[in-house]
């Protein structure tokens, strides 16, 4: 369940590619005019899961003088359960049921700095709030949508011939915390494996990238001193590179108790250089509704906060 006045935030790398690879990368800063111009039109829509699920761009804002791009995104699912509740004082409970075309909908904001963070990769710093079906799956394949409709207006000559082009997005996690400083400055008390697949879409839907599950979580005794569960987190970490597992997930309970959770894609980098996502906590005054329509700027200018001390020295 979502607060209604703090959000978490989590910091990622969005990388873009050409495709085809030898094509030239139509890069972000090229694309923007026409991109905010198909959002403010309302046609940034991208039906999903057999139209059972859509999403949508409802809302952006070109921060000029800082250079970054704000979005409030909306996920809407046909196929979720209907919302119920309960009288916390008597228990007696009640459904809502959906209409008929309508889907349990949730909207996040998304910041992303227009600056590269790597020329040679062409990857921008990216912060996403944390709300129902706003994924790094689902996103990828929103903004691969909305890049292979845009590229349509930058088509280009190639030997005697016009060619369409487009820029491919992966959303990768930003580094921040290594594995031995969650082990030995928090109390680590899951690791879990998962791996990627490909899925072919329908007639209607570009492939995209399932995650599933790689095995049962690994669980850590809550009394276990940091040498041992360090130890057996290597452990298991060399086990995941043998499977060629793509991501790891950990929980962990902060120093206020609390439990809280990071990933990371998996390198050929040995365990204890492994570095996680970086999350934040924004908390604003005016409560937050579930499925916001427009942009709070009190939410971005938090974000943008969380931004500055990364980009900090």
């Amino acid at each position: 369940m979502l607060d209604s006045h703090t959000r978490s935030v989590t910091f990622h790398d969005m990388i873009l590619t050409p495709s085809p690879p030898n094509a030239e990368l139509i890069t972000l800063d090229v694309m923007l005019t026409d991109w905010i111009t198909r959002i403010k039109s309302g046609g940034s829509v991208y039906p999903m899961n057999n139209e059972m699920a859509v999403m949508r761009i409802l809302d952006c804002n070109h921060i000029a003088d800082r250079n970054a791009l704000a979005l409030l995104i909306q996920y809407a699912d046909g196929r979720a359960a209907d919302p119920y509740f309960s009288n916390m004082k008597t228990g007696e409970v009640r459904v809502e049921p959906k209409k008929e075309d309508e889907g349990i909908a949730a909207s996040g904001h998304i910041l992303i700095d227009l600056t590269l963070v790597n020329p040679t990769n062409n990857s921008h710093l990216c912060l996403i709030e944390k709300v129902p079906g706003l994924s790094r799956t689902n996103l990828e394949r929103l903004f691969r949508h909305e890049f292979k409709e845009v590229a349509d207006n930058f088509p280009r000559r190639e030997d005697g011939r016009t060619v369409l082009g487009r820029a491919l997005v992966t959303i990768d996690s930003y580094m921040s915390t290594s594995l031995q400083e969650l082990v030995f400055g928090y109390r680590l008390t899951e690791v879990q494996f998962i791996s990627r697949k490909v899925i072919e879409g329908g007639l209607d839907e570009d492939p995209y990238v399932q995650e599933r599950e790689h095995r049962a979580r690994y669980r850590l005794g809550r009394n276990w001193d940091p040498d041992k569960i360090w130890s057996r987190a290597r452990d298991w970490f060399d086990e995941a590179r043998r499977e060629k597992v793509d991501k790891v997930r950990i929980r962990y309970r902060d120093n206020a108790d609390k439990i809280q959770s990071s990933e990371v894609e998996f390198s050929d980098d040995s365990a204890d250089t492994f570095s996680f996502s970086k999350t934040s906590k924004i908390t604003v005054n005016r409560p937050i509704s579930q499925c916001e329509e427009r942009l709070r700027h009190d939410i971005i200018a938090q974000m943008f906060q969380s931004l500055d001390e990364v980009k900090s020295p």
